[in-house]
């Protein structure tokens, strides 16, 4: 018996602490996987990418998809159109259409890296691809150059080597350009997207199979980026195509594990390598990068030239120009620029133009992304500014460059800001001259001129009621229906212009009740209320219509909706209020002419809804609160008729 209750106890006991085990492990799972999806939320939540497509919420999901290629794992989502921040075309890659056919006398550059050649957080026409596009096409007379950016945000070398076998080698390059990062040798190191599009329903085994791979990939005898690297040299080199490494390292890290590993291996596979990061760290790196490791338009300028430069260089047969002849006046101008972002940060606008004309000599380029900044300063100086301070900032600006879009954008929201809408609208159609593919701008100038316009038909409606009540001497027949004709002419035209303004059905109706055109106004204040449901003056409007017709209690329906909807004005709760009187509901119409004279100005005496007020007192027989309405009109300088100065005896009958 002693025997068998020890053999029970201690089964007792390592099932006890097998469970234990158990639920720990169970646990550890559990807090893991919360932790792990909500550092992969965090990872994947790009304000980048919310600045690029105008998400607020999904980042880095909603640039890029699954890839079916196992290597790849992910790709950039195609047929994306955000100008003039971001454009994705139909391959996937970030510019407009790539053809695989390259029409005669064509130099094609196929770039791949990862988000700091994609230019990630820069305009599309600021990536350093685009930018070395634009100074290898400087001389009219020669071929024409493409730069075609296949760079992918977070590929690794071994993505990079698969993308330029599959693809990028299928576009028929002259020179295939490799950005290269310090994280080129890393796997998974890509905010999170590796793990997101290779996971399984454990989050704790993707992080723990991550790790293990990274450390296989480390101790291998030929790791991952060796392997990668060796494979698109020999693609290159099987296609006669030279292939070149833009390194954006640091000169500290260039002396560190892996990158001088790296850096080695790219030299002894015969490979050109221009070391763009050397020429950035020359300058504050808050001019040069947004983040200390993607490129500011002026980074891109800089690693743009280093790369032509280093071209004319290393390979003066391959390009079909030299590009680098300017080289001393791009570093003058460097400087330059570099003197006026710091003028800039001090807030002195006068030496940074005069630095910035002094960059643009040397390198064109400066103007366009000199008058970016100078538009940022602008904006982030308006609210510490008078309107007309910031009008003469822009004017400043646009004189530098007239021929600058950004500029006169620059202008016209000024001029907005100071509440020269006309004048706004001139600036934003100058900048549409410099730039008419500006979708955005086109969009502000259309929207700006079609409220301009709203607002004249506005105050010629104004002018001609005006006209029709408020002159000393009034208007023969004749003279009032011209008018009347006139404004029902301009009012039908405008609810055609302007069918979402809720304004002009409301004058349209008026003016036809107004003219005895009863059920004509019934009808243009019903189809304007299927439109506008919730605007109270077209109620209020409907209301004033059923009352000319006979129709209290459908006006008084009327009031109360205007009333429900309306926002501190008593004009709906007293129409109601009134009606009611009529109607002889004298106990309901009490709170709506409460509520009225609530709503009112202190300095409104509201004598129409003291006087219904009072009718509902006497009606009522309510006499104490008869009385006290009675003194405070007279307070108030109300006149009241004789007969409801007498009390009633009694209460009306059903009230």
């Amino acid at each position: 018996m002693t025997g068998s209750s020890a053999r029970q106890n201690g089964f007792r006991s390592r099932l006890v602490n097998a469970l234990l085990v158990a639920v720990s492990l169970a646990a550890a799972v559990a807090v893991s996987e919360a932790l792990l999806y909500l550092h992969e939320r965090q990872l994947l939540r790009s304000d980048q990418v919310t600045r690029m497509l105008g998400s607020p919420t999904e980042g880095d999901l909603q640039l890029h998809q699954p890839s079916p290629n196992k290597t790849l794992v992910y790709e950039i989502r195609p047929n994306i159109d955000h100008m003039p921040y971001l454009r994705i075309n139909a391959a996937g890659f970030r510019g407009n259409e790539f053809t695989t056919d390259k029409p005669d006398g064509t130099f094609r550059v196929v770039c791949i890296g990862d988000s700091v050649t994609f230019g990630w957080d820069t305009l599309q026409d600021d990536t350093w691809p685009a930018v070395l596009e634009e100074i290898l096409n400087r001389e009219d007379s020669a071929p024409r150059v493409q730069v075609y950016n296949m760079a992918v945000g977070g590929y690794n070398a071994e993505q990079e080597c698969e993308l330029l076998r599959t693809t990028a080698l299928q576009y028929q390059p002259d020179l295939v350009a490799v950005g290269y990062c310090i994280n080129d040798g890393q796997i998974g190191a890509d905010a999170g997207l590796w793990r997101h599009f290779t996971r399984s329903r454990l989050r704790t085994w993707d992080f723990v199979r991550l790790c293990a791979v990274r450390v296989l990939n480390e101790f291998a005898a030929t790791n991952m980026f060796e392997r990668a690297y060796a494979e698109m040299a020999a693609l290159c080199s099987a296609r006669n195509v030279p292939m070149v490494v833009v390194f954006f390292a640091s000169p500290d890290e260039m002396a560190r594990y892996p990158v001088a590993d790296h850096y080695r291996l790219c030299l002894n596979l015969g490979l050109p390598v221009f070391a763009v990061g050397q020429a950035l760290h020359a300058f504050p790196f808050q001019q040069v990068t947004t983040d200390g490791v993607h490129l500011t338009a002026f980074g891109s300028v800089i690693a743009a030239e280093e790369t032509a430069h280093g071209l004319a260089n290393a390979l003066p047969d391959a390009l079909p120009r030299q590009p680098g002849s300017k080289y001393p006046e791009w570093l003058e101008a460097r400087r330059d620029f570099s003197e006026a972002l710091n003028a800039l940060g001090e807030g002195l606008l006068g030496p940074c133009i005069a630095r910035l004309q002094e960059a643009r000599r040397g390198q064109g380029l400066y103007g366009r992304i000199g008058t970016a900044h100078l538009v940022d300063f602008v904006a982030d100086h308006v609210r510490s500014r008078t309107p007309q301070e910031t009008i003469d900032l822009c004017r400043q600006v646009k004189r530098m460059l007239p021929e600058s879009p950004a500029a006169h954008v620059c202008m016209a929201q000024a001029l907005l800001t100071a509440g020269e809408e006309r004048e706004a609208l001139d600036s934003f159609q100058e900048a549409l001259k410099r730039d008419p593919s500006n979708h955005a701008v086109a969009r502000m100038a259309r929207k700006l001129e079609h409220e301009l316009g709203r607002l004249a038909v506005e105050a010629e409606i104004e002018t001609i009621l005006a006209g029709l009540h408020g002159r000393a001497l009034p208007l023969s027949d004749a003279e009032k229906a011209a008018q009347y004709n006139r404004l029902e002419r301009l009012m039908l035209q405008a609810v055609r212009d302007y069918p979402e303004t809720a304004m002009f059905p409301h004058y349209l109706s008026k003016a036809l009740r107004e003219q005895g055109k009863h059920e004509a106004a019934l009808r243009a204040v019903e189809q304007a209320l299927q439109v506008f449901p919730d605007a109270y003056r077209l109620w209020l409007e409907l209301g004033d219509t059923q009352r000319a017709m006979g129709e209290l209690e459908t006006a008084g329906a009327s009031y109360a909706k205007a009333a429900h909807y309306a926002k501190n004005d008593p004009t709906p709760h007293s129409a109601w209020g009134q009606t009611l009187v009529e109607l002889q509901q004298f106990r309901e119409a009490i709170p709506v002419l409460r509520a009225a004279l609530d709503q009112r100005d202190p300095s409104d005496q509201g004598g129409q809804d003291r006087v219904a007020l009072l009718r509902c007192y006497n009606a009522l027989g309510l006499h104490e609160e008869a009385e006290g309405e009675i003194a405070r009109c007279r307070e108030l300088c109300v006149p009241l008729p004789p007969e409801l100065l007498q009390p009633a005896a009694a209460p009306a009958a059903g009230n």
